[in-house]
């Protein structure tokens, strides 16, 4: 939370676990934000560039030039903007599980990754102008 506001993930969060209570656990509502991230295997150095297609309570889903194997636990990292004006800039740390792999469509294309959020944090925010 920010300044008493709440972020834009604790909202999706929250939209996340009210469908949770109304329709079981199969699947959260996803929301369609295509965010750049890094993502790296738990315990390694080298980070590993993405894109995010879709985010929910669960879990996300992106694409990215790295696979890795279903089960291997995760680090991610992206940044969102806060706030009703998009004035705070903060970077969430999330760790979480590889549950499916898709395999490129095309040669030019890239492979998926859909993970389960373990646990998230934010590690910093910043206020003011963005640029």
């Amino acid at each position: 939370m920010v300044d008493g506001v709440p972020t834009a993930l604790e909202w999706v969060l929250a939209m996340g676990e009210a469908d949770f209570l109304q329709c079981g656990p199969p699947r959260g509502h996803r929301f369609g934000i295509g965010l750049p991230v890094r993502y790296r295997a738990c315990g390694e150095t080298k980070w590993h560039e993405g894109r995010t297609e879709n985010i929910s309570h669960t879990g996300v889903f992106f694409r990215g030039d790295w696979l890795m194997d279903v089960q291997s636990q995760v680090e991610m990292s992206f940044e969102v903007l806060l706030g009703t004006g998009g004035e705070t800039l903060a970077e969430i740390v999330c760790h979480a599980e590889i549950v499916r792999m898709v395999l490129p469509a095309t040669l030019d294309a890239q492979p998926g990754l859909a993970a389960r959020i373990l646990e998230y944090r934010f590690v910093q925010a910043k206020t003011g102008p963005v640029v």
